[in-house]
């Protein structure tokens, strides 16, 4: 791993110069387009004449929120500014948002009560924008620092936001014992104890290990990120005023070392963003940087045309501190229009980088011929295109279009009433499942697949279109998500412990659709071992892999992968009609960098000068895969592996479509060759028999023979 002066300087100035093209921080963050001192339009709306101080002690909160009343008041072409200075906001209000759907008798219009630090209500055309050095301080966990509501093109502009106390702590690990799991812990001076309730309550109770040379890095061991989980109300043991003690889980203690750096997020699954968005259209985020968030970023429901623009969310410069937001960069849910992240730098997230999707919600009843009374989310509207899924595949049964949406109550809640120009086919309603209680929605690991009830996606409110370009995305305990056709592209993704690119259904969370119309192009990834770098696979529940190809139409094309681990740089899996075409590979010489499981109708051409290995599993129709360049295919190894031909009656073979030829093992890289297309390594695995060859089918030219007794043609 590189150093931390090593790190810094890949992520720092001259890598967010190559990243915006050149304009670097200072212009990106400077007041060449914002508002210079003494230069404040007269037509502006200045905070400190409603009586904000912006000194870094007295409460502003009011003050700004009278500032915005009279922005909004004033109309369209409005800002409100903020001079530099420390703008701490202690008091937050209440929003309240209404659904958007039509309400039957006895049921309020009411969604969600968030609260919020800044509160920005059906404005329109208004600026919210800071001098250089403007920073609003939250201090409530609790509430969002700036929430915008049915708002139409408003902008935030050049506006920094941090939280005090901090919503997460850090330290170092002082003690072990592997064997029953238990972890000693001190605080860094100046961070909050673990030891406090809203640690110790925490909904999502997992932290992260960092090894000391490299803190600002996720560890990663074999794979798999350093982690903290299963930490329940009393897992939580105070041993002294920095002191605490904790307890994990088996799998989690793996590679764990005294010495070792940890983070520990007091996150809740609730409110707390940064920035939240509900119902907005085409509002842009512009050079708005977030420093701590108890929970995500920037986050949005059922917004249009979002655009975030030269935004940064880092730990604050100085600060030793070693995480940003306790959650994802960019959270967009149930979007429409095509959301735009373009020059953005985001460094120390512990969960995504940035997600586009939608929600699947369960089908609870049918009425009549064309009715189905389906959980309450605010991303159903009529007018709207959804698709209907089953969960023990991941298969679609139809598509229909919503006539009518209506909200009506459904046992002890709140549920939605869709009225479709046409039913799907066999669709399966909870009630008919005849179970007392739904199953949780989230990480339900125990409902068997086939017990699961049907969920509905609205497929207009996908992300479809969203572009994300030239970004920095670094040092980030999750990956990426995408769920829509869209667009990745000339993005820096390092340090990544998750997946940096991920698509495809997600039905644990339940989160959809099929990605379908995706391109990943002209990004570089470095230094990220902890799975493929691009992963195109659908996840069911229980951990089980989807079974159709309904991603399509994927192309990933001319990035550069360096430094990936054993997991190799591309997955492909419930997947058809794939292009991975022009890219660069420098990782492990004998891992594949170019993993086919369920796919078909895929082209892989590596143009070298390097060999490109490719893996091809059972389920991957061969004879629609198209390889060109310089590529060799790899298979399984059997049981038995060896150096030597027939140990365990194994014979490694190619078939020419005539006759069987031997292989050769190359010591050097503890494999089998042959021919200079083929590759059998020690860490792969064939099938049994009673198939007459290993696989049974052609790889381009050649078979792999099963033991002496089968190998016959």
């Amino acid at each position: 791993m590189k150093s931390n002066r090593a790190f810094g300087a890949i992520v720092g100035r001259r890598l967010v110069l190559r990243a915006i093209g050149g304009a670097g921080v200072s212009a990106a963050m400077g007041p060449a387009t914002g508002f210079a001192q003494g230069a404040i339009p007269s037509a502006t709306i200045n905070v400190r004449d409603f009586g904000a101080k912006g000194d870094g002690r007295a409460d502003d909160a009011d003050a700004i929120g009278k500032a915005i009343q009279a922005g909004i008041a004033r109309g369209q072409g409005a800002s409100v500014f903020f001079p530099a200075g420390r703008y701490v906001l202690r008091n937050t209000q209440r929003a309240q948002i209404r659904t958007t759907y039509a309400v039957t008798e006895g049921m309020g219009d009411g969604y969600a009560r968030p609260a919020a630090h800044v509160l920005v209500q059906g404005a329109r055309g208004l600026t919210l924008v800071g001098e250089p050095g403007t920073l609003l301080i939250m201090t409530s966990h609790a509430a969002a620092g700036v929430l915008l509501e049915r708002c139409l093109d408003v902008t935030l502009r050049q506006l920094a936001i941090d939280y005090d106390p901090l919503p997460f702590t850090q330290g170092t690990i002082v003690a072990f014992d592997p064997a029953a799991g238990r972890l000693g812990l001190r605080t860094d001076a100046g961070f909050p104890p673990a030891t406090e309730e809203r640690f110790r309550t925490a909904e999502q109770a997992n932290g992260s290990v960092r090894d000391p040379r490299t803190p600002e890095i996720v560890k990663v061991t074999a794979g798999r990120g350093g982690t903290l989980n299963d930490v329940n109300a009393g897992g939580i043991i105070g041993l002294g005023p920095d002191l605490f003690r904790m307890t994990v889980a088996a799998p989690e203690r793996r590679g764990i070392e005294v010495g070792d750096r940890f983070v520990f997020p007091a996150r809740t699954n609730g409110n707390g963003q940064a920035v939240s968005q509900y119902f907005t259209e085409r509002c842009t985020l512009d050079r708005v940087t977030v420093y701590a968030a108890p929970v995500v970023a920037f986050i949005l429901f059922g917004c249009d045309t979002p655009i975030f623009r030269d935004c940064v969310i880092e730990p604050l410069p100085g600060s030793g501190r070693l995480l940003s937001a306790n959650a994802d960069g960019v959270h967009c849910k149930w979007t429409r229009g095509t959301p735009l992240v373009e020059r953005c730098r985001f460094i120390g997230l512990h969960d995504d980088a940035f997600t586009f999707h939608s929600t699947g919600q369960r089908v609870l009843r049918r009425e009549g011929t064309n009715i189905l009374i389906v959980e309450r989310n605010e991303g159903l509207p009529r007018r709207r295109r959804i698709a209907v899924l089953e969960q023990a595949e991941g298969r679609t049964r139809g598509t229909a279009t919503i006539k009518e949406a209506v909200l009506v109550r459904w046992r002890d809640g709140g549920a939605v009433r869709l009225v479709l120009d046409r039913m799907p086919p066999d669709v399966l309603v909870f009630e008919a499942l005849r179970q007392d209680v739904l199953p949780p929605r989230n990480l339900d690991f125990v409902t068997p697949l086939e017990r699961r009830a049907d969920l509905v996606a609205n497929l207009a409110t996908l992300g479809a279109g969203f572009v994300v370009r030239d970004c920095v995305f670094a040092r980030i305990r999750g990956g990426s998500r995408a769920y829509a056709a869209g667009t990745i592209e000339g993005n820096r993704f390092e340090h990544i412990s998750g997946y940096p690119i991920r698509a495809g259904l997600d039905l644990q969370w339940p989160e959809v659709y099929y990605a379908s119309g995706l391109t990943v192009r002209k990004n570089t990834f470095v230094g990220n071992a902890g799975g493929p770098n691009v992963r195109i696979q659908d996840v069911l529940g229980n951990g089980r892999t989807g079974r159709t190809f309904g991603n399509r139409d994927i192309t990933i094309a001319d990035n550069r992968f360096e430094g990936y681990g054993p997991a190799g740089a591309i997955l492909v899996n419930s997947a058809a009609s794939v292009r991975i075409e022009g890219n660069i590979f420098d990782g492990p010489a004998d891992v594949p960098a170019v993993t086919l499981d369920l796919a078909r109708d895929v082209t892989v051409d590596a143009p070298g000068p390097a060999r490109t290995i490719v893996a091809m599993h059972a389920e991957t129709d061969r004879g629609s895969v198209r390889l060109a360049g310089q590529i060799a295919v790899a298979d399984r190894a059997s049981a038995g592996f060896s150096g030597k031909q027939g140990v365990a009656q194994w014979r490694y073979r190619s078939w020419d479509g005539a006759r069987y030829e031997d292989l050769t093992y190359d010591a050097a890289t503890l494999a089998w060759r042959g021919a200079g297309t083929l590759l059998i390594a020690s860490d792969r695995q064939h099938p049994a028999p009673p198939t007459p060859c290993a696989r049974g089918r052609r790889i381009e030219t050649a078979r792999f023979a099963s033991p002496a007794a089968y190998a016959r043609p």
